[in-house]
């Protein structure tokens, strides 16, 4: 078989080649529309296939113009734009008389095809042969000249032209150009819905009254051309005037067909051809190919914007539909589901028509249960008259007449399947029908809405989570950070203004990561990094110094992984620096409170090995004083031994306060509080104070009687006394010194140096000095240990030290106030005792009476000078002595002679000491009485442990405390 195809795609040639091989079939193919009409006048295939994709003119053209010249011939379409293109051609093809074999969509060519040739070979093969050039059948063009040929000369001929006429429904007309007379038939006047006989007589005035008058001049014009010689034939597609006031499309053409004998025109004939489908058709596929063309305009428009500009669109999108689809009105609802009701949000409205938005507003669905019914199933809602509309659609049917809507268009919003609102068309100037290419683009139309909506939706939800996700970075000082394979930055995140204090723009593509580094460490940060860009190594968990915009140094850390591409080559790092500042001065502030601590404590087991060690000396010195003083003493005794001997009790009174001092710096456990008596406590310390201040300072006290706090002695005096030095060498020049003790209401007001405390009454030991005062940097390290404004030779940089010591562990409270050139204030704030003391008094006077004789005592200690010095004392009384030298010693001397009334002994001992040998006895001699003596801080021993809590005395040991202790323990002497 024969064929002949006219494809633009060149590509199209060898794909139908090699397909029409198989078959054996002969395919002259052409790209051109030129080519093509010479090849068929020269020709006549058997077959056409036609591409739609020429253009719509080229392609509705070349339909119309085989239907003149080759009507015979079978036509095969063939389109890439899928079936409803090929669906409306097949239309106007037929309505010219082509037979159409098949429409092919070019996705399927060589599945659907080679069936289609099959059927067009079983056609050809029972379609009579007919010579083309023997012209057997009647055409239009033989309908159109048959008047003036002589081949219908007949009766017969005439009649069987008129069956022809008839059967093809095609309506005549011959037109005298002398008279102007029109001969029209019967089907003329009925395609304008009109009788012949009720236009008789007609003229050209008839045809040109029912001619629509803008295709009137059109057509006046080719008639003129064709007589003037210009064309062969008369050919116009015009618009006639319908009874009912439609306009209907009609193919009118004809030709000369009698001149006179100067070749005048003398008469034209030609037919009306009835082409309303086919007009329909084409006009279909021109709006749907409008429809295509506007519908790719709005999907990329949709898909370029997000939700800031997304209502301008839509109302743009709505005008522009409105004005394709010829409404009065263009809308979008959106319902809501959590009030159930919906709202207008976007209208458009045509000049001279009533805008409805503000009326539109909140609209209860309910009111709306037909309608919603339909767009809640996926149904577009078509109303081509609300007049009409039934009383189920009553509601709705009031409420568009309201609004002077004549004809309504509805179509659903579905997301996941669940109503969200609804695109709507109004006519309101005259009642309309809605085609189907129409009501399929606004389905389209509604799908790209949705979609456009969601997409806004979606951006917003990010929009809105980057947001709170830069709020969040900002607060946790978090930014987000991109450089190349050379450390350049190429991305921040907006934290960074906040956090570093730089504009993005400043480092964006201008700095590398190691140029905010301070510079002392720039080059050594540097080279860390491209060591490890060039490893691929993660970063993670460094910490960073950072230089700020403002020139202030934060500490970061930061985490990165490398960004590599698929041949293994670094593009660059993706990470985050986290603003760790605080945290990191926070650490440095605990490692030196833990450093301070550390120190506090080897200065704590120094001081209290020391103290303990000085408290034996101090003892065996105090005891032999006192022995030498009851030897010495009488009323024989040398006046300058009694100054000598009151001199030395002087200095070891303030011996034993500083080695108390040294005591509290001890790190064993708070100081256990015990009542102690201020004025009396102050009193003694004061006995040894002035042997220490000069004359030309003026001691005052005021201290108010019977005021009792808990605390500890032996520390207060020391605490005060470090104090009181302060004070005097801060008055080189002399001054006054006021030591006060007064009940107090503290109210907090006023900020602690040390210790902390809560409102309420409080014994508070002041102690003033006019002296040079501090500065403020001096105040902000006076508790420091080791520190000191003092010359070398005369500060230590403890005294304040232990101060802050006895305040902490006694639970008491420090506020120090100084002015430079005016003196100091401290403030010692100590919680009072409100009941009268109960305990043994074990500074008794050495004139006490002695215990009752012939008791038999063991002392323990491993120094022998303090054995010795001890058992001179209990001697002295009367009493029978023994010795040990540790606890292990005591016990094996214990269980050879047990008959002892009392051990004495030492509590640090290397050889069982005091409070292991205490256990021991409670269980092998539970009878025999235990009095324990230490130079250190008795909580540095397990002493709770021990089933009776033994007495325990404070090195050095004084007379009468020792004497109030046994008399306390043994009760009596010896039966």
């Amino acid at each position: 078989m024969r064929l002949i195809c006219l494809d633009d795609d060149p590509r199209i040639e060898a794909a139908l080649g090699r397909l029409l091989k198989r078959f054996r079939h002969a395919v002259d193919f052409h790209v051109s529309i030129a080519s093509f009409k010479a090849a068929l006048a020269s020709d006549s295939p058997e077959l056409v296939l036609l591409d739609l994709g020429l253009g719509r003119e080229n392609g509705i053209d070349v339909i119309h113009w085989l239907s003149e010249t080759h009507p015979g011939i079978p036509l095969v379409l063939l389109s890439g734009h899928g079936d409803d293109l090929l669906d409306t051609a097949r239309r106007i093809a037929r309505s010219t008389g082509i037979e159409v074999l098949g429409a092919v969509s070019k996705s399927r060519m060589v599945k659907d095809l080679p069936a289609i040739l099959q059927r067009g070979v079983k056609a050809a093969s029972q379609r009579p042969h007919q010579d083309p050039q023997a012209g057997a059948g009647i055409t239009r063009q033989d309908l159109i000249v048959a008047p003036a040929d002589g081949r219908l000369k007949g009766a017969e001929e005439r009649r069987r032209l008129a069956d022809i006429i008839a059967g093809t429904q095609i309506g005549t007309w011959e037109w005298d150009l002398v008279t102007n007379a029109l001969t029209l038939n019967p089907r003329w006047a009925e395609m304008i819905g009109r009788r012949l006989e009720d236009l008789e007589p007609t003229t050209i005035e008839t045809w040109q009254m029912f001619c629509h008058p803008e295709d009137l001049a059109r057509s006046e014009s080719e008639v003129a051309r064709h007589l003037g010689g210009e064309t062969d034939q008369y050919r116009c597609v015009l618009r006639m005037l319908h009874d009912d006031g439609r306009w209907i499309w009609v193919q009118d053409q004809g030709r000369v067909s009698a001149r006179d004998a100067h070749g005048r025109p003398l008469r034209m004939v030609g037919i009306h051809e009835d082409i309303i489908e086919r007009k329909n058709a084409e006009l279909e596929l021109i709006a749907r190919e409008a429809f295509e063309h506007e519908l790719l305009e709005l999907a990329s428009a949709f898909v370029e914007v997000y939700d800031e500009d997304l209502d301008p669109l839509v109302n743009r999108a709505l005008e522009r539909l409105g004005g394709l689809t010829r409404s009065d009105r263009a809308y979008v609802f959106r319902v809501d589901r959590v009030a159930d009701t919906m709202s207008n949000s976007h209208e458009w409205a045509a000049p001279g028509i009533e805008p409805m938005i503000g009326h539109s507003q909140q609209m209860p669905i309910e009111h709306f249960s037909a309608s919603r019914q339909l767009l809640e199933s996926g149904q577009t809602v078509v109303v081509p008259r609300v007049a009409e509309l039934p009383d189920a659609w009553a509601m709705e049917r009031e409420t568009l007449q309201f609004q002077a809507i004549l004809s309504v268009l509805l179509v659903p919003l579905l997301q996941d399947e669940r109503l969200i609102g609804f695109v709507g068309f109004d006519a309101v100037q005259a009642p309309r029908d809605w085609s189907e290419a129409e009501v399929r683009f606004l389905r389209v139309f509604s799908s790209i809405l949705v979609s456009a909506f969601e997409r806004a939706r979606i951006y917003s939800e990010l929009r809105d989570s980057n947001r709170r996700y830069d709020q969040l970075a900002v607060q946790s000082r978090i930014v987000s950070w991109e450089v190349d394979a050379e450390g350049l930055y190429t991305y921040l995140s907006p934290a960074v203004e906040a956090v570093w204090g730089y504009r993005r723009e400043a480092l964006v593509d201008r700095k590398h990561c190691f140029d905010l580094v301070p510079e002392l460490l720039r080059d050594s940060v540097k080279a860390d990094v491209m060591s490890g860009f060039a490893r691929l190594d993660h970063f993670t968990d460094l910490v960073n110094p950072m230089r700020c915009a403002d020139g202030s140094t934060i500490w970061v850390l930061t985490n990165g992984a490398p960004v590599v591409a698929e041949d293994g080559r670094l593009l660059g790092y993706r990470g985050t620096d986290v603003d760790i500042t605080e945290r990191y001065r926070a650490q440095e502030q605990l490692q030196a409170a833990l450093i301070g601590a550390k120190e506090r404590e080897t200065i704590g087991h120094l001081a209290s090995g020391v103290a303990h060690d000085f408290n034996n000396l101090l003892g065996v010195i105090d005891a032999n004083l006192y022995y030498l003083e009851a030897i010495l003493s009488g009323e024989q005794g040398d006046p300058e031994v009694a100054q000598v001997i009151e001199e030395t009790q002087s200095a070891l009174g303030q011996a034993k306060v500083v080695t108390s001092g040294m005591l509290s710096l001890s790190r064993a456990g708070g100081i256990v509080p015990e009542s102690v008596a201020l004025e009396k406590t102050i009193r003694e310390l004061v006995t040894i104070l002035r042997q220490l201040l000069p004359a030309k300072i003026n001691l005052n006290l005021d201290l108010e009687p019977g005021l009792a706090a808990m605390s500890n002695s032996a520390f207060l005096q020391a605490a005060l006394l470090n104090l009181v030095l302060n004070a005097r060498d801060a008055m080189p020049d002399g001054g006054d010194l006021l030591i006060a003790a007064r009940t107090v209401a503290w109210d907090a007001l006023v900020p602690l140096a040390v210790g902390r405390l809560d409102p309420g009454e409080y014994v508070q030991i002041r102690v003033v000095d006019t002296g040079c005062g501090m500065a403020d940097e001096v105040l902000e390290r006076l508790f420091e240990p080791l520190f000191s404004t003092k010359a070398k030779q005369r500060g230590h940089g403890l005294g304040m030290f232990m101060v802050q010591e006895f305040v902490m562990r006694s639970g008491a409270g420090l506020a120090v106030s100084s002015q430079v050139g005016r003196g100091t204030e401290f403030r010692l704030l100590m919680p009072i005792d409100h009941q009268e003391s109960q305990q043994l008094d074990l500074t008794a006077s050495s004139n006490a009476p002695s215990t009752k004789p012939l008791l038999r005592v063991l002392v323990v200690d491993d120094d022998p000078r303090v054995r010795d010095s001890v058992g001179r004392l209990l001697m002295l009384d009367g009493m029978l002595v023994s010795f040990a030298e540790n606890g292990q010693d005591a016990l094996d001397r214990l269980r050879r002679d047990a008959d002892f009334d009392l051990v004495l002994s030492d509590l640090a001992m290397p050889v069982l000491d005091g409070a292991a040998l205490c256990a021991a006895l409670a269980q092998a001699f539970p009878d025999l009485k235990v009095i324990l003596m230490t130079g250190q801080t008795p909580s540095a021993f397990s002493l709770e442990a021990l089933p009776d809590a033994p007495l325990v005395l404070r090195k050095p040991i004084d007379h009468g405390a020792l004497r109030a202790a046994i008399a306390q323990s043994v009760g009596g002497p010896r039966d």
